[in-house]
């Protein structure tokens, strides 16, 4: 974004905030959202706050590049508001190696790595631990034809539901679900190159989707993969907005 488009934003947000009982969103790609009057916005001491949530993929604050940057640019350009992060990043070994200074208004970073799924034991498959719908809303999932509402995928995955993250993956429901689709659509392949690949597709967002999530006033995902899935699944959750 060109420091004249962005400066034109801000000016422009500035004029909406001043419009009592107005809602608008706008910006490039959708970056810059106004809380709704409906709700209460976060509070800090005796100042009212709207608390933002970003969320990103292999990118801030580790990585130093035009997405990281961005975000760091927005925040600073945005100090009547309090930021959060939730980043995804690759390995464990980047925790807390971060490229860039936080801004003061950006009051937390909660990291999640991927890597962390190789550390899990998975336990003996287990047997009748999901409902019909639930098994339902992971067919239609995996067989990937029609959109499926973040409210089902948040009754499948919600935190603290299952005991282990790879629990879903390693039931005898789930098994079953993914040889149904199997025979379905893909018979032609080997059934063990269609499950590892399902595994490594899913494996990683069943992981993350089962994560605690900070909670905020608007949640808006840099990146359009894993963090897209999750802030929907985060707005739904607190009834907030993306």
């Amino acid at each position: 974004m060109g420091h004249g488009r962005r400066a034109a934003l801000l000016r422009t947000a500035k004029e909406i905030e001043r419009t009592e009982g107005c809602t608008a969103e706008f910006a490039d790609d959708g970056v810059y959202l106004v809380r709704t009057s409906e709700r209460e916005p976060a509070s800090i001491g005796k100042r009212e706050v709207m608390r933002i949530c970003l969320l990103a993929e292999g990118s801030y604050p580790y990585v130093v590049g035009g997405v990281s940057s961005w975000i760091q640019m927005l925040m600073e350009g945005l100090p009547e508001h309090e930021f959060v992060v939730y980043t995804i990043g690759a390995e464990m070994k980047d925790r807390g190696k971060f490229k860039f200074k936080l801004p003061a208004n950006c009051v937390g970073i909660e990291e999640v790595f991927l890597d962390e799924i190789l550390s899990l034991r998975a336990s003996d498959m287990l047997e009748g631990i999901l409902t019909h719908d639930d098994c339902q809303t992971l067919y239609e999932l995996v067989r990937g034809e029609r959109d499926i509402p973040l409210k089902r995928l948040l009754e499948v995955f919600a935190y603290g539901r299952w005991k282990s993250p790879l629990a879903v993956f390693m039931s005898s429901d789930f098994f079953d679900v993914i040889v149904r689709v199997y025979r379905e659509q893909y018979e032609n392949l080997p059934f063990t190159d269609f499950f590892w690949t399902m595994r490594s597709m899913l494996l990683p967002l069943f992981y993350l989707l089962q994560q605690k999530l900070p909670e905020a006033d608007v949640y808006h995902s840099v990146a359009t993969g894993y963090s897209g899935v999750i802030g929907g699944m985060a707005a739904t959750r607190y009834r907030s907005r993306t």
